[in-house]
């Protein structure tokens, strides 16, 4: 499945790409499985098998791929609807480009005071099927480079860059062992060791497939429930992409068109590397390599306190013992001492809500509970549905997290 389903994922892709920047981590396969997660592999049916080892033998064959394709982002909470629109670029085995556009909304009527937001109607929930109206919104402008050893993602509005480290052992084939591994692709053998995965239908008169891929580990259910490809059976390249987000909130999808296989016009269209962000007004920020900035699971201590990974510890003082004082600084020198670090807020996000609030008041923080979105499914009634500040964000003690719940349908306002 390699430079197909890169493509696949592409824009998700750089969903990817994201997630390994806020992730702080790029690990390999026994890292990702989860301790104590047994390997196992379903039974797949033969025809599912076959699509996916002609699939796998198809890309194989993918040294360069470039298109332009459309993305789609559903927020069932705030009922909005972000939209762009690009182009992308793949060079086997780990190179990669992708620049998004916002589509902006349509002009308003005219000799209209204060008309409302246009809106995208009939467009059902993913899991419930019930028809519900997006208030349209262009999505962020958004470039995105890979190549091989360093990720950039550009903002444009702030004009910085920033860079992140790919290990030596997570590049080249292995940056397929990624959250996102439809990103670069994954021998057939190891996507049915990954993922269950369904062939949902099969249209021998379009020639298309529709395949749903959920993952196994908890490392990439942290990053998506549900994956649907639709595949193209005659070329064997992606049509479209969805991706539904762990809560069930959000539902991105990606649209392919204008695919080109080992095209030999990428080098014609940029003058230097495609793949190598260069611009000296920009402002570059550089990230430590995702392997040495290893994530540490948010857990209770001994003590019943929470440490979070990126918080410091005072040293301890010995009982009848005086700390020994510490060296004067030299007059002369100039280094101030390294402010400590801010503690960093759990993820609590699809915990129950009173294990999320004992986590939280356990780091130090005060937590403000709200309703959220009707539940979709009886087990996520009174879970987190989502927390501000975000998971990660440096927040002091004493500060407040806010935490919205799911609620049952019926549930009384």
């Amino acid at each position: 499945m390699r430079g197909l389903v890169w493509t696949a994922a592409l824009a998700a892709g750089l969903c990817w790409l994201a997630n390994a920047i806020a992730q702080e981590r790029l690990a390999d396969d026994q890292k990702l499985r989860p301790a104590g997660e047994p390997l196992r592999v379903n039974n797949v049916p033969p025809d599912l098998m076959k699509i996916l080892k002609d699939w796998e033998q198809s890309s194989s064959k993918i040294k360069k791929l470039e298109g332009k394709h459309r993305r789609w982002e559903y927020d069932y909470v705030f009922k909005v609807l972000k939209r762009n629109t690009g182009v992308f670029y793949y060079e086997a085995p780990d190179k990669g480009r992708i620049d998004l556009e916002p589509v902006p909304n349509p002009d308003p009527p005219k000799n209209v005071k204060n008309p409302p937001p246009p809106l995208e109607k009939d467009k059902k929930h993913w899991l419930t099927g019930k028809e519900m109206d997006f208030a349209l919104s262009p999505g962020p402008a958004e470039r995105w480079y890979c190549n091989g050893q360093l990720i950039t993602q550009v903002d444009d509005q702030s004009k910085t860059a920033t860079q992140l480290v790919i290990p030596p052992q997570a590049q080249g084939e292995h940056i397929s062992d990624g959250p996102l591994p439809f990103l670069f692709g994954m021998p057939a053998d190891k996507a049915i060791q990954r993922f269950d995965m369904k062939l949902v239908n099969e249209d021998k008169k379009t020639s298309k497939a529709w395949i749903e891929a959920r993952p196994r580990w908890q490392s990439d259910r942290s990053n998506y429930q549900l994956a649907t490809i639709i595949l193209d059976l005659k070329t064997f390249l992606p049509d479209a992409v969805r991706l539904i987000d762990p809560a069930g909130t959000k539902e991105t999808a990606f649209k392919f068109g204008e695919l080109e296989v080992n095209s030999k016009s990428l080098t014609k269209l940029f003058r230097g590397d495609p793949f190598k962000f260069s611009d000296r007004n920009y402002k570059i920020v550089n990230k430590a390599p995702i392997d040495e900035r290893a994530e540490q699971p948010d857990a209770l201590s001994g003590n019943g306190k929470v440490t979070p990974a990126s918080a410091t510890r005072s040293a301890t003082k010995s009982a009848g013992t005086n700390p020994a004082k510490p060296a004067p600084t030299p007059a002369s020198s100039k280094t101030k001492p390294a402010a400590p670090a801010k503690p960093r807020v759990p993820s609590v996000v699809g915990l129950e809500w009173k294990k999320a609030r004992e986590i939280l008041e356990a780091s130090g923080y005060e937590v403000s509970l709200k309703r959220g979105s009707v539940a979709n499914r009886d087990e996520e009634v009174h879970r987190i549905e989502r927390q501000q500040p975000e998971p990660k964000a440096n927040l002091a003690e004493g500060e407040a997290v806010t935490l919205w719940l799911f609620i049952a349908p019926k549930e009384p306002e």
